[in-house]
């Protein structure tokens, strides 16, 4: 009998799958780790159930990178707009 690590070791790996799978594909090809995203893709797909589909585990790890990606864009906006503020005065 397999033994737990966490209590949700497989919910935890489906998750660090899908944020290296998104990471990788969102590289320049030439520096894509192909083979690599397709076994990670293989092993999702393996680990994943009813509830917990591939979508599910993607599209939480997608929401979530876009979501810090375009975080620190939005903490940048208010020092850009002083900036353009004391250019458009001089």
């Amino acid at each position: 009998m397999e033994r737990s690590v966490t209590g949700r070791d497989t919910f935890v790996i489906c998750k660090a799958l899908a944020y290296a799978i998104i990471t990788i594909e969102r590289r320049p090809f030439e520096y894509r780790e192909t083979s690599d995203c397709n076994d990670m893709k293989k092993l999702l797909k393996h680990l994943s159930t009813e509830n917990l589909t591939v979508d599910f585990y993607m599209e939480e790890a997608r929401r979530h990178i876009d979501e810090v990606k375009y975080s620190n864009i939005v903490d940048l906006l208010p020092a850009l707009k002083d900036l353009v503020d004391k250019e458009a005065k001089e």
